[in-house]
């Protein structure tokens, strides 16, 4: 007959589902969407997620950290910033890659790329900073003579500032 209860085997892809389905709200959740968009942009495949501190993604031999969060209605109104937090200051990290979902309404899908934005960052760039928001990262930017990107520029953007 069937397996007894404590005997069950579970398949995988429902575990999935049941614990990494809400990509919108649960901010864990959003943030390794985050590096999966950046692992495929980067590699072009994926690879099995690196587990290492405060290192995300290894890409041409050099240590990235990924940090990624949503856009909210407060945001757009002018009412709140957006904050990335728990920056690692290691000095292993080359650069940062932060990632904003810009959930416009309730219905924004955050697997279609184009709803995103990004800014790749040097290390340099962040200081010693523990934290940092969405318009301090633009005005770093912006004093570099750099802007923020779509998802098909993460390569290309990665490549300059790994290669300075």
């Amino acid at each position: 007959m069937g397996m007894k209860q404590d005997q069950e085997q579970i398949q995988i892809e429902r575990f999935w589902k049941w614990a990494y389905s809400d990509l919108r709200e649960n901010q864990f959740n959003l943030g390794l969407l985050a590096e999966f968009l950046v692992v495929r942009s980067l590699k072009g495949e994926e690879y099995p997620r690196n587990m290492e501190k405060h290192i995300d993604i290894i890409y041409r031999e050099r240590n990235i950290t990924v940090k990624g969060t949503k856009s909210s209605k407060e945001y757009f109104d002018g009412k709140r910033s957006i904050l990335y937090q728990s920056l690692p200051s290691s000095v292993d990290i080359h650069c940062y890659i932060f990632c904003l979902f810009i959930a416009e309404n309730d219905s924004t899908n955050p697997l279609i790329t184009s709803n995103w934005k990004f800014a790749v960052m040097k290390k340099g760039e962040i200081g010693d900073r523990k934290s940092i928001s969405w318009n301090t990262i633009e005005k770093i930017l912006a004093m570099n003579n750099r802007k923020i990107i779509d998802y098909s520029e993460i390569r290309s953007e990665a490549d300059k500032i790994l290669d300075t």
